[in-house]
């Protein structure tokens, strides 16, 4: 790994280290932001950074040094890493706290950068099983280190064979899931959740966009009494691109294969990093 901490640059595991008074720790009271690389080129950056802006702004946690400044500091990371393809995190905390609860210092600041991890080829050949948690995100609409209900949640899901959960409401909405945001064909219409209870990923936004000159979309959350009358479903992520969803719970989706739709957008996605790919080299 490589990266930076507070100014420091890292590149050893060990020496990722803040106090264990700053709030970040102690109340999970900080901003986080993913985002990948292709072939040494950041993903839509300038989007990641502003969304960990609006973040910081809701959640009232002061950045001690400005985006342009984190901006330069992740780009001389990627240029020094021996990987091409780079996870990239960061995180902005709340600061230390001598009586648990209110920071009396400035935050810290952290990028750490590590070889992107290969997902599995059957994910896109197959499709995935997904289930359904009824957990409630804190701040859903920003992104931030408090993963607590994600990890349950996806510890229950590898018991029952499963690769992804869902957040399902009481009424039976389907809102997001627990690192993706969640999309379905039904009549040829493409649904996604613009619910004020979910994280609005930048893929999701890259989807949308690509999608509307070739389907309706319909900007609402899946109910889960409709699961049966869906053809395809499928979940966006920096990381995983676009992965159909074959079965939710005991529900089999369409004919429990990934569907043509999902793979005629995951096309165009694809071509759409390479052309963003090309036109980074040539600027």
């Amino acid at each position: 790994m490589i990266g930076y901490v507070n100014g420091k640059k890292i590149h050893k595991r060990e020496d990722a280290l803040i106090s264990a008074f700053d709030l970040g720790f102690s109340r999970s009271y900080a901003a986080y932001e993913y985002l990948r690389t292709y072939g040494k080129q950041p993903f839509h950056i300038d989007d990641h950074l502003a969304r960990l802006s609006y973040s910081l702004h809701e959640l009232e946690i002061p950045l001690s040094i400005s985006l342009s400044e984190l901006k330069e500091k992740i780009l001389e990371l990627v240029e020094e890493a021996p990987f091409s393809d780079a996870s990239i995190r960061i995180y902005v905390t709340g600061g230390e706290s001598t009586d648990g609860m209110l920071p009396n210092s400035t935050g810290s600041w952290m990028i750490f950068l590590t070889p992107l991890s290969k997902l599995p080829s059957t994910w896109y050949e197959v499709g995935m099983k997904a289930i359904l948690s009824t957990a409630n995100r804190n701040f859903p609409h920003c992104k931030t280190n408090s993963y607590l209900e994600a990890v349950l949640a996806m510890k229950r899901a590898k018991k029952q064979g499963a690769e992804e959960s869902f957040y399902c409401t009481p009424q039976g909405e389907l809102l997001e899931g627990t690192t993706t945001n969640i999309f379905a064909f039904k009549q040829n219409r493409l649904i996604t959740s613009d619910s004020k209870q979910i994280l609005f990923g930048v893929t999701r936004g890259i989807i949308l966009r690509l999608a509307a000159p070739h389907f309706a979309i319909e900007k609402r959350s899946i109910l889960l009494n409709e699961i049966q009358e869906i053809d395809e479903l499928f979940i966006t992520s920096t990381t995983k691109q676009l992965v159909p969803v074959v079965k939710v719970e005991n529900f089999t989706i369409g004919n429990g294969k990934p569907g043509k739709q999902t793979q005629f957008l995951h096309k165009l996605f694809k071509d759409y990093v390479m052309s963003m790919q090309t036109e980074m080299s040539l600027n």
